[in-house]
């Protein structure tokens, strides 16, 4: 809808300029302009003959929590420091 009412308008600064196409895109979708130069130098990477495109979605690293070794002693004065609460 952006785009159809800007490219009607015939005296918009995007239609009379050249447009820069990132920051019209960063403005529609709220996006940066970094996020948007980063996905279409990804698409310009890939593959046209592969078929049809598919990005990756950048996966969080989950760090396993860390296993504390407790032996009954410790266990012993963690249980008696709960009790006392």
């Amino acid at each position: 809808m952006y785009f159809k009412e800007r490219k009607k308008d015939k005296s918009s600064q995007e239609y009379q300029n050249d447009i820069n196409l990132a920051k019209t895109v960063s403005v529609v979708t709220g996006l940066s302009e970094r996020t948007i130069r980063r996905i279409v130098s990804e698409r310009n990477t890939m593959d046209d003959t592969a078929g049809p495109f598919k990005f990756k979605s950048p996966r969080k690293i989950l760090f396993p929590a860390k296993r504390i070794e407790v032996d009954s002693f410790t266990l012993g004065v963690i249980r008696r420091k709960v009790s006392q609460f």
